[in-house]
């Protein structure tokens, strides 16, 4: 990504951008291919809260796969304020490979520092979802503020409709609303002000 007066960010990736309400905070999630036998895709997260550029910051350990159309798709973050603590969901499919024929869409949690530093301090280790997500379509993901729901939108790999999982407690439990939609496309979500 190269923009007038931004960084010069290099995404292998879908880039994504993620506003923390709460933290004021603006984040950029990217990912870059790390050639190899076999190659994978590496996060990275960048921040800003009132400069022009990017400054990257801690990004979670996950690995993503780069053959079959993934590189459009795979993770999405999520800012939360989690009763006065800002945090920052990164979800993912995993194992990551077309070949797969279910893929589980796993979390990170990373801890923000503050309203004027999107530093991530440290990342959780990794939570599960769901285990029916394609992992060649991208999902999505949202947190509502006034009802404390976070919510990622996938395509389940049985039946190629779409699905979304939700949680009210910040993760604790998940429930799946299934069949919601057929789309060949990728879902997406937004929050209705």
């Amino acid at each position: 990504m190269n923009f007038p007066g931004f960084a010069n960010i290099i995404s292998d990736y879908s880039p994504t951008v993620e506003y923390h309400s709460s933290a004021a905070v603006e984040y950029l999630a990217t990912a870059g291919i790390i050639s190899g036998s076999p190659s994978y895709g590496v996060p990275q997260i960048y921040w800003r809260y009132t400069s022009t550029n990017y400054t990257e910051t801690s990004a979670p350990s996950f690995t993503l796969g780069t053959t079959s159309g993934e590189l459009n798709a795979s993770f999405t973050p999520v800012a939360v304020n989690n009763n006065g603590n800002d945090k920052l969901y990164v979800f993912y499919t995993d194992p990551g490979t077309s070949t797969a024929s279910a893929n589980t869409i796993r979390y990170v949690i990373g801890s923000v520092t503050g309203s004027t530093d999107g530093t991530i301090t440290s990342w959780s280790s990794s939570y599960s979802v769901s285990s029916s997500a394609l992992t060649y379509s991208k999902i999505d993901g949202i947190y509502n503020e006034d009802s404390e729901i976070i919510a990622i939108t996938y395509h389940n790999s049985s039946n190629n409709k779409v699905d979304v999982a939700y949680s009210d407690d910040f993760g604790s439990n998940w429930t799946l609303v299934q069949d919601i939609a057929m789309t060949p496309g990728a879902p997406s979500l937004c929050n209705q002000e």
